[in-house]
């Protein structure tokens, strides 16, 4: 062993140790020297004369005197792929030590085939760092910009420490305005600032947050701002407890009760009787006030039209006149001469109003007479009017464009997914021209009553108009549940129909469209389910199919 260029401490450690050594010449990689480790490494008797890139090809790019005075100064550690005598492929951690001659270099070679080297560490580790990162960045931009849901972070003592773009929005203040404030001097109304106080002490002394709720807070102006504040206090060892509140604003919804409150409570306290006919003029509905004015109960009134109450002080024209005016504008208000039901005429003031589906299709038409005393029929009966269809009774496209609204707001809050389906007769325009409209009309509502017992609990069903319906199903758990519904609803619609002795058989086309998959919008969910809807037709009808 030519052992006279190391160090006699490193001789001495190069004979005992189990770490494989090799002795090399730096230019040449030849082995002029091993250890008993590194001929059992190798499995091999003669390493001697021998190279080390004969065992390690990809070490060849190392040798030079330079190169390798490097990599020992910087104690570089290499994982190579080496080959031993009976072609057994091995990874080597290779290590590297200087001697006392600059042409030689003492190997250190660690058999890490069955273990990660050091860089396979450090790459994954670095791996871990960066998603780690990814993931910080991509959560830190979400509660930046996430629209309508106004996250703030403080101290224990109300300083803040966070301020989203939703805030800015939700309060007035800038991120720059609001950092370092504390929220008593922002948000706080005076009425609240003795319980916001205690709640900042109980969360400092328990660490556990405060229960969510509604609050009523200020904006930058002095405004209202009421919200749906929940809270949480946030623990990293070693630093400060923090909490975050997250605000949805509830202004608009608040806003929107306190009309229907007053809404109700002017119909509640008005003096006008209500008449409500459909498009027809066959009448469907009267107040208190207006059977105490006519002197006729609801139950004689009901399917008869306005004519019953008609005078001899107006002539047939005048009234024909009154409708001429109505279908052109929707709209007549005049002074009348009615006919009671003992017999006499008194006047009344009448404002006629046309009642119109969002395609601007006349539906109903609404007579207020003046003396009401009791209106919370009529309400019912307008609401009724606006919102579903007269014939089936199910949610018409107003509502149906609320509710599909609504459902996207909450699914998109509790990220949660839902889809809307287009469903569409097959074969009943052949049937209606057949038959006739009142057989459609029949089947319209036998079809609408099946479709809508096979929906789940929670669902919605509306007619858009003609033999169109749209169903919106919330809180699915997988992209592929809303299949169950369509096969039932399929099924019930191939049921035989018998209407007026007739025996009749059609089926039903359905597109379905999920959001968020599919669409984000609710015009863009009814587009891509009435899209579907129109290939399942063209593909064979009685299918569903899904954008």
């Amino acid at each position: 062993m030519q052992l006279q260029t190391l160090a006699p401490s490193v001789m001495d450690y190069f004979r005992r140790s189990d770490l494989a050594m090799v002795l090399i010449e730096s230019h040449s990689g030849k082995i002029i020297d091993a250890n008993l480790s590194a001929f059992s490494l190798f499995g091999s008797d003669t390493l001697f004369s021998m190279t080390f890139q004969t065992f390690v090809p990809s070490f060849s790019s190392h040798l030079s005197v330079d190169v390798l005075a490097n990599a020992c100064q910087k104690q570089e550690r290499l994982c190579l792929e080496a080959c031993d005598a009976k072609g057994t492929t091995k990874r080597l951690q290779v290590g590297f030590l200087s001697t006392d001659s600059p042409s030689k270099v003492l190997l250190l070679l660690r058999d890490m085939t069955k273990s990660p080297c050091i860089e396979e560490s450090l790459a994954a580790q670095k791996q871990t760092q960066a998603a780690l990162a990814q993931s910080e960045a991509r959560f830190r931009e979400l509660f930046q910009n996430i629209p309508f849901v106004a996250i703030q972070g403080y101290s224990m003592k109300g300083v803040v420490q966070y301020w989203n773009k939703a805030s800015e929005h939700f309060y007035g203040y800038t991120q720059e305005e609001a950092l370092g404030k504390n929220l008593l001097e922002l948000i706080i109304p005076l009425s609240m600032k003795k319980e916001v106080k205690d709640a900042l002490k109980t969360m400092a002394k328990t660490g556990q947050a405060i229960p969510s709720s509604e609050l009523t807070l200020c904006h930058k102006n002095g405004a209202k701002v009421e919200v749906f504040s929940s809270h949480a206090v946030v623990k990293i060892p070693q630093q400060n407890p923090e909490f975050f509140c997250i605000d949805i604003d509830i202004t608009e919804r608040k806003e929107a009760i306190m009309r229907q409150q007053l809404a109700a409570s002017v119909f509640t306290h008005a003096r006008e009787g209500i008449l409500i006919t459909d498009a027809k003029g066959v009448i469907i509905d009267a107040n208190a006030a207006f059977v105490k004015i006519s002197g006729f109960s609801l139950e004689e009134i009901i399917g008869t039209t306005p004519e019953v109450f008609y005078s001899c002080a107006h002539s047939l024209e005048f009234f024909a006149k009154i409708k001429e005016v109505l279908k052109a504008q929707g709209y007549w208000c005049g002074e009348v001469w009615s006919q009671h039901k003992n017999g006499t005429v008194y006047p009344r003031l009448l404002t006629l109003s046309a009642v119109r589906d969002t395609k601007g299709v006349v539906q109903h038409y609404v007579a207020l007479y003046a003396d009401i005393s009791h209106i919370k029929a009529h309400e019912q009966a307008l609401e009724k009017a606006a919102y579903y269809d007269y014939l089936t009774d199910l949610p018409n496209r107003a509502f149906l464009m609320e509710k599909l609204t609504t459902a996207i707001a909450k699914a998109q809050e509790e990220q949660a997914l839902m889809g809307v389906m287009y469903i569409d007769l097959d074969g009943f325009k052949a049937i209606n021209d057949i038959y006739g409209h009142a057989v459609g009309d029949e089947i319209l509502k036998i079809i609408s009553k099946r479709l809508q017992a096979q929906l789940r609990q929670g669902d919605t069903l509306a007619r858009l108009g003609g033999d169109e319906f749209v169903a919106i199903l919330e809180a699915l758990k997988t992209p592929k549940e809303y299949k169950q519904t369509a096969q039932r609803l399929l099924e019930a619609a191939k049921q035989p129909l018998h209407v007026k002795d007739l025996a009749l058989e059609l089926s039903v086309s359905i597109g379905v469209a999920l959001y968020p998959l599919g669409a984000q919008t609710a015009q863009e969910l009814l587009r891509r389910a009435d899209h579907a809807m129109y290939l399942a037709k063209e593909t064979g009808k009685n299918r569903c199919v899904c954008d």
